[in-house]
C-alpha cells in the first residue's frame, strides 16, 4: 500500500483528502502542517522503514496569493525540498495542488522534478489517476535505476581488477575511462575505436548492435582502397550490410560460443558483446579486408581484447538504460509521442535559436473538437484509442524534423523548424483534411472528429518569450474554435479586450 505524506494543507482539507485516500489503496502519514515544519524531512530519512515516503502532495494554495515574489518563494521553497530528498536517495513522486499560476512557472517546477500540478478546485478523481501513473512512473524509474546501479558496480569492479595490471596495459584502462566517460552510444563506441588502435593495428573494425524499440544498428571504421574512392564507399556499405547480417544469426543462434575467435588466418576477430550472460551484439575487428596485412592476430590481442570489451559491454548496457530513463521522462505514456515538459523545453530552445540567428519557425496547437463528448459517448477507452490514431496522423502528416507532442489533454502542439507561414498553413490545413477523412476505432465503432488548430509564426509577430509566443497561438486557437470549429486561424496581436477563462485553467486577453 503506498505511503502518502500531506504537506501544508490547511486542516479541513487535509482531513477530508485523508479520508479519502485512506478509503482507496493508500496509506496516508502524518500530515506535515507547512513547508517550514522541522518534521518535513524525518520520512526520508535512512532507517525510516516502513514509513518512507512513496507520493508527497504538497498545497500551495494557503501560501500562494498571486502576486510574483509570492509564488517565487513558494518554488525555491519547493525547489530546496526537492533537492534535499534526492540528496537522501528518495524516488517519492511529488505532485503540488494550488491556484492556477502562470506557465512559466509551472514549466520551471516541472523541470525541478515536480510530477505534476493540479490546478483548483481539485478533481479527486483525477487526482487519483495523477497518482496512480506517478507511482507507476516511480517504479519504472527505481527498477532502471536499480539496473544502472548494478551494471556500475560491476563496472568498478572490472575496472579495479584492471588497475591491478602493469604499466605495460595501462592504455587498456584509459579506454575504459574515456568510454565509461559518455552515456551517448555513438560517442562511447568512437571513443572505443580510436582507444583500441593504440593497442592493436586494425585496418577495419565493425560494432553490431541489436535493437531493443528502435531498428539494428553497425558502426564501422575503415581504410579506404587505394585509388578507389568509389569503391570505398561500395566496400562500407557492403561491410556494414554484412556486420548486421553476422549479428543477426550470431544472435539467433542458441549454439554461438560467447568466446573471442580468430578466423581468416589470423585476418580478423569475431567478438560477441554480452551482458550477464545475454547477447546485445557483435564486434569484428579485421586486417586485410580494405588492405592485405602480413601481420596477423594472435592470443595476446585476443587478452588484450576480453579486458576491454566487458567494459564496453556494461558502459552500452548502461547507455541504453540512461537512454531509456530520458525516454521516460520526455514521452507521452498513453500516445508515445514527445510530452509536454519536452516540448516546452524544445520550444524555449527554438524561442532562442531564433532570437540568436533570426531563423523563423512556426507553431500549430491542435484541439480535437468536441472530444469530451467521445469520452462521454463511448468511454475513455474509446477516448484513448483515438488519441492514440489522432498522434499516429499528425506524426505521419509532418516532417521527421519537425516537434510533434502532446500538450495536454486532447491538444497536440507542432514546432515547423525553419517554416514560414505560408508553408505553415499548408501543413495544418493537410492535418485538419487527414483528421476529418479519418475513420476512428474502425473495428468497433467508428467515429469521425475534426481539429481545430490555432497558427502563429515568428519573427511575424513581435513576442517577448516563448511563454508569450504560445499564448498567441492559444488566441488562434480560440478564435477558431468561435468561428465553428474544424478550421485553422493565424495568430494576431495581443491587444486590451475581454477577459476569457478556458478549461478553467488560464485567463487570457481576446485580441
Amino acid at each position: 500500500m503506498p505511503n502518502v505524506l500531506l504537506v501544508n494543507y490547511a486542516p479541513p482539507e487535509k482531513t477530508a483528502l485523508a479520508q479519502f485516500l485512506s478509503s482507496g489503496d493508500f496509506l496516508c502519514l502524518p500530515a506535515i502542517p507547512s513547508m517550514e515544519d522541522n518534521r518535513l524531512l524525518k520520512p526520508f530519512e535512512r532507517g525510516a522503514g516502513k514509513h518512507g515516503v512513496d507520493l508527497v502532495l504538497i498545497d500551495l494554495s494557503r501560501s500562494t496569493d498571486g502576486k510574483r515574489g509570492t509564488i517565487v518563494r513558494e518554488i525555491r521553497k519547493v525547489h530546496l525540498f526537492l533537492k534535499r530528498i534526492r540528496e537522501m536517495n528518495s524516488t517519492a513522486c511529488v505532485i503540488l495542488t494550488g491556484p492556477p499560476i502562470p506557465l512559466d512557472k509551472v514549466s520551471q517546477l516541472l523541470r525541478y522534478g515536480v510530477y505534476d500540478y493540479l490546478c483548483s478546485p481539485l478533481s479527486l478523481k483525477r487526482l487519483v489517476k495523477t497518482m496512480e501513473h506517478g507511482l507507476k512512473n516511480k517504479a519504472q524509474a527505481e527498477e532502471i535505476i536499480a539496473s544502472l546501479a548494478r551494471a556500475n558496480r560491476q563496472l568498478e569492479l572490472e575496472k579495479d581488477h584492471l588497475k591491478k595490471w602493469s604499466e605495460s596495459l595501462r592504455l587498456i584502462d584509459e579506454i575504459n575511462q574515456t568510454v565509461a566517460g559518455s552515456l551517448q552510444i555513438d560517442d562511447l563506441i568512437c571513443a572505443f575505436g580510436e582507444g583500441i588502435k593504440k593497442l592493436i593495428p586494425y585496418d577495419t573494425l565493425a560494432v553490431f548492435l541489436k535493437g531493443h524499440d528502435e531498428p539494428d544498428r553497425a558502426w564501422i571504421w575503415a581504410k579506404p582502397e587505394k585509388n578507389q574512392r568509389s569503391g570505398s564507399i561500395q566496400f562500407l556499405k557492403r561491410l556494414q550490410q554484412e556486420t548486421v547480417a553476422w549479428g543477426n544469426k550470431y544472435l539467433l543462434s542458441d549454439t554461438a560460443s560467447l568466446e573471442t575467435r580468430i578466423k581468416r588466418q589470423g585476418e580478423e576477430m569475431i567478438v560477441p558483446l554480452f551482458v550477464a550472460g545475454e547477447k546485445v551484439g557483435l564486434l569484428r575487428i579485421a586486417k586485410g579486408l580494405a588492405n592485405k596485412s602480413d601481420i596477423p592476430f594472435g592470443q595476446d590481442h585476443v587478452h588484450i581484447v576480453s579486458k576491454v570489451v566487458t567494459p564496453l559491454c556494461l558502459t552500452l548496457n548502461n547507455a541504453h538504460m540512461y537512454q531509456r530513463v530520458n525516454a521516460l521522462a520526455l514521452t507521452d505514456e498513453l500516445t508515445s509521442i514527445l510530452n509536454r515538459r519536452a516540448f516546452l523545453h524544445l520550444l524555449e530552445r527554438e524561442y532562442k535559436r531564433f532570437i540568436r540567428s533570426r531563423t523563423p519557425f512556426t507553431l500549430l496547437l491542435i484541439d480535437l473538437d468536441a472530444f469530451k463528448g467521445i469520452n462521454d459517448c463511448y468511454g475513455h477507452i474509446v477516448g484513448d484509442v483515438v488519441l492514440k490514431e489522432s498522434a499516429s496522423l499528425l506524426k505521419h502528416a509532418v516532417r521527421e524534423i519537425d516537434i510533434l507532442a502532446r500538450y495536454g489533454g486532447e491538444e497536440f502542439v507542432v514546432i515547423l523548424p525553419e517554416t514560414g507561414l505560408k508553408e505553415g498553413l499548408i501543413v495544418a490545413e493537410r492535418i485538419r483534411h487527414l483528421v476529418a477523412l479519418h475513420l476512428f476505432n474502425k473495428e468497433k465503432s467508428p467515429i469521425r472528429i475534426t481539429v481545430s488548430i490555432g497558427i502563429v509564426m515568428l519573427p511575424s509577430r513581435p513576442v517577448e518569450s516563448s511563454e508569450a509566443f504560445l499564448h498567441l497561438a492559444d488566441l488562434a486557437l480560440y478564435q477558431a474554435k468561435k468561428k465553428g470549429r474544424n478550421r485553422v486561424e493565424s495568430g494576431s496581436p495581443i491587444t486590451e479586450g475581454e477577459v476569457i477563462v478556458k478549461n478553467g485553467r488560464k485567463t487570457y486577453t481576446k485580441p
